[in-house]
């Protein structure tokens, strides 16, 4: 009874390799082309530079070159170069971010651009922005003036010198550390791209050669990126930014001025209404005066018959 069983159980997998033998047989050529491959690619990998790829690996994770692999720079066919760092910071001094704003009120709104564009210009320095908003007594005017460091409190007097200042700052922001930092940041990042590059010359297969490929890209991306950072930096060290807002001068309106004609006016007009007023007073006692004259004749008269009938 066990035999039965077990040619029962064993009927699916011979069946599975009858039906493998049918498709292996359809496909002909091919499938031995591609098993041909497939066992050259594992040899080559078992018999080539296995460990250097290894050793790059190791190299990215931790973020440093090879030790020993750093030497005289030979630049592979068809590679495109990194170009060295424009900037690298004075090994002293302070690097200072230097900025200013002015507020001035001035004669002519646009006259005092212009001559500040001239300005700005014969300092070595250029117009960053500006523009001019409204009409008349509201014309507003803006700049943005960059300027060369070593001129800046010279010409931040200049500017205040040019009209009434309402109002003015004068900043600074010290970048040192950070500019110290990039360049540390950047000598690095070469000397990884140099080990990399001698990596590359000297590895033998195609495995290696991608991971070092990709691990360069990544380390010249960084370099692009720091040396933007550091310029960028550079440039705002050696410019001084200064922000000027311009305003017409208040004119003072018409008629508040002391005028004679209009005070000899005024005064004539008092005094007439003063003697309409006295005319007016005069009108109002004459009654009450004929009264008290009657009343004085009256009793002067009395006072003069009164003796003579005592005499009498």
């Amino acid at each position: 009874m066990a035999a039965p069983v077990t040619s029962c159980r064993l009927y699916p997998f011979w069946l599975a390799v009858m039906q493998m033998r049918t498709r292996i047989r359809r496909l002909g050529w091919m499938v031995w082309v591609i098993l041909g491959g497939a066992l050259l690619l594992v040899g080559a990998a078992l018999l080539g530079g296995l460990s250097a790829p290894t050793q790059v690996a190791g190299s990215v994770a931790a973020g440093t070159t090879p030790q020993g692999m750093l030497g005289p720079k030979a630049e592979p066919a068809g590679k495109a170069t990194v170009p060295q760092a424009v900037y690298s910071p004075a090994a002293s001094g302070r690097q200072v971010i230097e900025q200013g704003s002015v507020s001035l009120e001035v004669s002519s709104v646009g006259r005092a651009m212009d001559l500040l564009t001239a300005r700005t210009a014969s300092a070595g320095g250029y117009v960053a922005s500006s523009s001019m908003n409204g009409s008349g007594a509201s014309t507003m005017g803006y700049l943005t003036l960059r300027v060369p460091a070593r001129v800046f409190p010279g010409f931040l007097g200049d500017v205040a010198r040019m009209g009434h200042v309402t109002g003015e700052t004068q900043s600074g922001t010290d970048v040192t550390g950070e500019v110290n930092n990039l360049a540390v940041e950047i000598g690095a990042t070469r000397s990884e791209i140099a080990g990399y590059e001698q990596l590359y010359q000297k590895a033998s297969t195609m495995s290696a050669l991608l991971q070092i490929e990709q691990a360069l890209t990544q380390a010249e991306a960084n370099l692009l990126y720091l040396e933007q950072q550091a310029a960028g930096l550079h440039q705002q060290v050696q410019l001084a930014t200064i922000t000027v807002t311009l305003t017409p001068v208040p004119v003072v309106a018409a008629g508040r001025g002391i005028k004679v004609g209009a005070v000899f006016r005024g005064s004539l007009a008092t005094m007439l209404s003063a003697g309409r007023l006295l005319l007016a007073g005069l009108v109002w006692v004459a009654p009450w005066a004929v009264v008290a004259a009657a009343v004085t004749a009256v009793v002067m008269w009395w006072r003069r018959r009164r003796p003579a009938r005592l005499l009498s």
